[in-house]
């Protein structure tokens, strides 16, 4: 009931004042007083982005304490707190300009319920930061020292950019949004500086350490493949001839009489066959055992620094075949 009492008596302090101010005769204050009008109007109807832009144009335009103290009021309704509590405090030192010590009074004890409300910002500057040349700005203006590990007023809800320079170091940036009853705070830390620019750069160090197995870059990698395609055709080669082998063993038990060791034609034909498929079966096998053994070799040992040069050639003979790798690593 004390607050509801209070916020009446405000109201009708502030809006005598609004009408007990009687507008000058020159144009500034014509106009001052046209603006101040508008702004009661806008603000009595809850429009208060125009009416707090009425009446700081009223204050502009012809300073007055009834527009002041009139922008305070607007501004704490729009939760602007900290700019409220500012234009209330100037208006209380208007009032004692004006000798209106029931004006000041209403002005201080406005100012005075805001306080446990009012929001600030701060940037804690280290020791350690601090540095000769530091310049610091907050939202694009220099911060004099004065200001550095103090709490300034804010409205709340507000976001605030502080931007740090100093000789030999990076630009740092640092953005703090402030709270009700809160004070936001940032700390200044510098980061590394990189060589300067035109400065040859040191030469890295020779990596010693290789590839992955799965790597992309890996010169060996085709090869690798290539020896693996190699020995799978090997492995199938050689299973076809030993099928090939079975099947002529098989035709020539049917065609040949062992006793007699006489063939038919058909007989003949399948021994012929069979001897051939039992020279390519074993070669194949070992082509492909060679190229499995390669390729699996060149994925296994990844990549080296300097790209090496291998050559896989097939080499097949009367008794078996292999994979011959020539070559330099």
């Amino acid at each position: 009931m004390r607050s509801l009492v209070f916020s009446f008596a405000a109201l009708a302090f502030v809006t005598c004042m609004s009408t007990s101010a009687a507008a000058q005769d020159g144009p500034a204050e014509k106009a001052a007083d046209v603006a101040f009008q508008e702004g009661r109007s806008a603000l009595a109807k809850g429009n208060l982005e125009l009416a707090c832009a009425k009446l700081a144009e009223s204050d502009r335009l012809a300073q007055s304490g009834r527009a002041v103290l009139n922008l305070a009021d607007c501004f704490e309704r729009r939760g602007m707190l900290a700019s409220a509590y500012t234009k209330f405090l100037e208006a209380a030192s208007r009032a004692v300009q004006a000798n209106r010590p029931d004006a000041e009074r209403h002005a201080r004890e406005r100012a005075a319920r805001l306080e446990p409300r009012l929001a600030r910002m701060s940037i804690v500057v280290p020791k350690e930061s601090e540095l000769s040349g530091l310049e610091i700005k907050r939202d694009g203006v220099v911060l004099p020292p004065s200001l550095w590990n103090v709490g300034e007023l804010a409205d709340p809800g507000t976001s605030h950019t502080y931007e740090a320079t100093a000789p030999g170091k990076n630009t740092w940036t640092g953005t703090i949004t402030t709270e009700e009853g809160k004070t936001a705070r940032i700390e200044l830390r510098w980061q590394e500086v990189p060589d300067p620019v035109g400065k040859p750069a040191k030469p890295a160090p020779a990596s010693t350490s290789k590839s992955s197995p799965t790597g992309g870059d890996d010169p060996m990698r085709p090869v690798a493949y290539g020896a693996l395609g190699v020995g799978v055709l090997g492995l199938a080669v050689g299973s076809i001839a030993g099928l090939g082998v079975l099947a002529a063993k098989s035709t020539v038990e049917r065609h040949c009489d062992q006793t007699k060791r006489e063939c038919d034609q058909e007989g003949l034909d399948a021994a012929k066959s069979g001897s051939t498929w039992s020279v390519v079966s074993p070669i194949a096998f070992g082509v492909g055992a060679a190229g499995i053994a390669a390729g699996a070799f060149l994925l296994l040992r990844g990549s080296s620094e300097k790209p090496s040069r291998v050559a896989i050639t097939p080499s097949v003979g009367p008794t078996g075949g292999a994979l011959v790798i020539g070559g330099h690593l």
